[in-house]
């Protein structure tokens, strides 16, 4: 589904979660590692409660997406709020 022109895996939503941030938030590893080596991801952004997908993995207790993200070359752990 990913590979379909159509879908534009970049959009956020009304609440301004993108498809990115909502896989992190929910838990799911298996589509943070693909969007991850297929996609550039900005992978510190904040979404509108001015959190990262680091920070929510963590609050949700996702372990498996916390270690892809904390295996990411630039992930950025000491991000402040803005």
């Amino acid at each position: 589904l990913l590979n379909d022109k159509r879908v534009a895996p970049f959009n956020k939503n009304y609440d301004g979660i993108s498809p990115f941030y909502y896989s992190c938030l929910n838990g799911k590893s298996k589509i943070v590692k693909y969007f991850i080596e297929n996609l550039t991801i900005s992978i510190n952004d904040e979404w509108e409660l001015q959190q990262t997908a680091l920070i929510s993995a963590c609050q949700e207790g996702h372990e498996e997406v916390v270690e892809v993200l904390l295996n990411h070359p630039n992930i950025d752990i000491n991000k402040e709020r803005r």
